[in-house]
């Protein structure tokens, strides 16, 4: 973050500071949890040698996971977490509620 986002983050605090609608403002995000490393690991291996049976690792399965989720939460109460099956559109936003 930089000095100017940091700025613009206060700046946003204090003229929101004494907001009298707090009570009637719902904050909501969705977040993706995968499980396992989804990050790909560097191999080294020879030029044109990709093929060769000993830099093949066989696996059937990954196993891991992904859950996508939607959660929403007020000043006076916390939402449902409502799992995501498939694509998040605004159809499927719109119909996340408390």
């Amino acid at each position: 973050m930089t000095a100017q986002h940091r700025q613009q983050r206060l700046a946003f605090a204090q003229q929101y500071r004494n907001f009298a609608g707090w009570e009637r403002t719902i904050f909501s995000d969705e977040c993706t949890f995968v499980t396992g490393n989804p990050h790909m690991h560097k191999v080294w291996r020879e030029f044109g040698t990709r093929y060769e049976e000993n830099n093949i690792q066989m696996v059937q399965n990954s196993g891991r996971a992904i859950v996508c989720v939607w959660a929403a939460i007020s000043r006076n109460e916390l939402g449902l977490i409502i799992r995501i099956n498939g694509h998040f559109d605004r159809f499927k936003y719109t119909g996340c509620f408390f």
